[in-house]
């Protein structure tokens, strides 16, 4: 029974972080594709992403039935406070502030890889189905390789106003646009591989006492 209700809390967890994160990464693609963004309630689908993956990694952190180690909880509060942080800077920009405005341009970058380290210490901590863990972890590699080079837009933005070039720019675009569509199908993944984790039955008491075996 404890590893039934582990597995239902950590995987409706995951399910709605990455799920969440599914549905707003396809609303942004319908959005930019038919020209729907609204500047005004466009931002909201952001707002509701990020509250739902903090609400996610808080219920990680602190549920008794998943309970994980020192070094998860370390990882989900981080994940957990970054989005906190990411839902009140996007509130602040109506008013237009933008309470990262005094750090460089490869702010975002570090944040990336401190969302990729935490993420690293979460999954490794967590018990759970191999697969789950690599695909849910993947995910923060091309999200850092995309925000990498969303900060080299703004110079190749600059560059192009100087010289009237825009090859530079649109390169550095689709470099970016092609590493946000891997990082939506790895969270697709992610959510389908975890549902199939929830629902699949548990293996046997002498499975179960192999060391090498994982949930």
């Amino acid at each position: 029974m404890a590893n039934l209700n582990y597995r239902k809390s950590l995987g409706m967890s995951l399910c709605a972080f990455y799920g969440i994160i599914t549905l707003a990464s396809i609303a942004q693609i319908i959005s930019n594709n038919y020209g729907l963004y609204n500047p005004t309630f466009s931002p909201l689908i952001w707002v509701v992403q990020d509250i739902i993956c903090c609400a996610s990694m808080c219920f990680i952190t602190f549920n008794k039935a998943i309970q994980p180690n020192k070094i998860g909880k370390l990882g989900s509060g981080i994940l957990a406070l970054f989005f906190g942080l990411f839902t009140i800077n996007i509130f602040l920009s109506y008013a237009e502030i933008n309470m990262f405005s005094f750090l460089c341009h490869y702010f975002n970058v570090a944040v990336g890889i401190i969302e990729l380290i935490a993420a690293g210490l979460l999954f490794y901590s967590l018990r759970t189905w191999l697969p789950v863990k690599i695909s849910a972890f993947l995910y923060w590699i091309p999200t850092l390789c995309s925000t990498f080079y969303i900060s080299k837009l703004r110079m190749a933005s600059e560059l192009a106003d100087k010289t009237s070039d825009w090859t530079l720019f649109q390169e550095i675009f689709e470099a970016s646009q092609t590493c946000d569509n891997i990082a939506l199908a790895i969270s697709i993944l992610t959510v389908v591989i975890t549902t199939v984790w929830i629902v699949k039955k548990p293996m046997a008491n002498h499975a179960k006492s192999n060391p090498i075996d994982i949930i």
